[in-house]
């Protein structure tokens, strides 16, 4: 009876570590793509929370993974799942037939600036690792020697969670306000700079860590400048498909410039 019992829980413990946190991704951006492939009125409910779900998904999924597995380990699982998304979405798809009879590819779109990939990839990857580098921190998980270095890739990690959405709000112009931008702008990068800091700090248990982990994740946000700065703007317009007048006005002045 014990070894039915070790060898169920490893057996779950296996089928949690191969299919989270990407499964639940893929089945949720397919059944979202069929449904609008095949036009039924399930394509409006599933389309609009896309980006919330997969944020959602890889948190949860980063959270069993951090108590699953070993940190080192854990990140591992977590690169590979990213990499598997990116495969299936943007590189090996599936065709379909559309609504005019013809063959399509079932791969998304790179996005303007061959860029959409990277972007997804790189939020699924952040929210799916913070929890594993949360959990290590409280637990002195990571080698002494390492620390300095988990310390500022958590750090900017960190930062790209705190600062996604509302980056996106911002350029989007949902949340953008003349009047209260020097508030906007302190909690944009203050509060993800302060829980950088934070987690930096425990990680690495030196605070001259923790300031150069906030330098190279501001660095991270920001280094971007003139034409590459194309890729979190038109991210934003598109990720939360805000067809604003800001919105448009704004790449149309970058599409005249850049061009």
């Amino acid at each position: 009876m014990s070894l039915t019992r070790i060898s169920r829980k490893n057996l779950l413990r296996g089928v949690l570590v191969l299919l989270i946190p990407w499964g639940p991704v893929y089945g949720f951006e397919r059944l979202t793509f069929f449904s609008g492939a095949s036009q039924n009125g399930l394509y409006g409910l599933f389309t609009g929370p896309r980006l919330e779900a997969d944020a959602a998904f890889s948190a949860l999924g980063g959270i069993l993974i951090a108590y699953l597995l070993r940190p080192r380990y854990a990140i591992f699982q977590v690169s590979l799942s990213t990499l598997t998304v990116w495969s299936l979405f943007y590189q090996f798809c599936e065709t379909f037939r559309g609504a005019n009879g013809l063959l399509h590819s079932a791969c998304y779109q790179p996005g303007p600036d061959g860029l959409a990939g990277f972007r997804l990839s790189l939020m699924m990857f952040s929210f799916a690792a913070l929890p594993v580098f949360v959990k290590a921190a409280g637990q002195n998980g990571f080698n002494r020697k390492f620390r300095p270095l988990a310390a500022i890739f958590g750090g900017v990690i960190v930062s790209v969670v705190a600062s996604w959405f509302p980056l996106a709000n911002w350029f989007s112009g949902a949340s953008y306000s003349p009047l209260f931008l020097p508030f906007q702008a302190a909690i944009l990068f203050g509060a993800p700079g302060l829980i950088c800091g934070i987690l930096s700090a425990r990680i690495a248990h030196s605070l001259k860590i923790a300031a150069a982990s906030g330098i190279v994740s501001l660095l991270v946000i920001t280094a971007p400048s003139g034409p590459s700065y194309a890729p979190i703007a038109t991210g934003a317009c598109s990720c939360l498909r805000f067809h604003s007048g800001v919105c448009s006005l704004w790449l149309e002045e970058y599409s005249s410039w850049a061009g």
